[in-house]
């Protein structure tokens, strides 16, 4: 499901701001991100041509304006393995990561394929404003348990989770009703996790502190930042070898400041 806001969003506009370079968008949709100026050059990375996209959400209309990608991957199974390490300026990831089986997999390989000095555009859905007010937060317990065993794809465990959380009748389906199913949302990249604004930190922490990523984060988006927004995000930078800060303390630092401001601008 794609946001409210429409392509030229002042929200996305803001971040965009920091996006130079030769880098790709993961995941479009038909809404591709909006690119401000000529000093960024986007490629697109989908799992899908636009016709099948098209036959996928047949809700959007016939004519539905899903760009045709430069390359197609899956990310759950390719990641971003089509591009070298250190060889992307951006990376474009909005309404991605509550689709893919292993976020934190996706993560790794976002950083992995950065330049240093690299940015990483990341937006997500507020859970309490989305179809998914109804569910609860993924906690970073449960993608730790989807990291450590790598998956390809996303199990039917997971889609059976979706489907009893938005109170779908699994349990009337015949076995050939619930196979076809399965397989439809998992085509249609359903939102296998979901997050609010406040829980999702707890996933950058981790990579942080664990898989050693040395972010900056150069600005942030909250949901009381925009009226009607129902998405957050980060511009991160991947620090440079040569910058020898604690990146990690930094981050948390300067998301807390960003996050007390959002607060206080929205009690005012």
């Amino acid at each position: 499901m794609a946001t409210r806001w429409a392509d030229g969003s002042p929200a996305r506009f803001a971040l965009a701001r920091f996006l130079v370079g030769d880098g790709i968008e993961v995941g479009p949709g038909h809404h591709p991100y909006p690119i401000a100026g000529e000093a960024a050059r986007v490629r697109y990375v989908d799992r899908w041509d636009p016709e099948k996209n098209r036959a996928l959400f047949p809700e959007l209309g016939g004519d539905a304006p899903f760009p045709k990608p430069h390359v197609i991957a899956d990310l759950d199974r390719d990641k971003l393995s089509a591009f070298a390490d250190s060889s992307l300026d951006f990376v474009i990831a909005c309404h991605v990561l509550e689709h893919v089986a292993d976020p934190i997999a996706v993560l790794d390989d976002i950083y992995r394929a950065l330049i240093p000095g690299g940015i990483a555009l990341v937006l997500l859905p507020d859970r309490r404003r989305t179809f998914d007010a109804c569910r609860p937060g993924t906690p970073l317990e449960h993608l730790l348990e989807d990291n450590a065993r790598g998956p390809l794809s996303v199990d039917d465990a997971h889609v059976m989770t979706y489907l009893r959380e938005m109170g779908d009748a699994v349990d009337s389906w015949s076995e050939d009703v619930l196979k076809a199913k399965l397989e439809l949302e998992r085509e249609r990249s359903f939102h296998v996790h979901c997050w609010t604004e406040d829980e999702f930190p707890a996933v950058l922490g981790h990579l942080l502190d664990e898989h050693k990523h040395r972010w900056e984060l150069l600005d942030a988006s909250f949901v009381d930042d925009y009226p009607d927004s129902e998405e957050f995000g980060y511009v991160m930078r991947k620090l440079p070898a040569h910058i020898d800060i604690d990146a990690a303390a930094n981050f948390r630092r300067i998301w807390h400041l960003l996050r007390v401001e959002t607060a206080q601008r929205a009690a005012s």
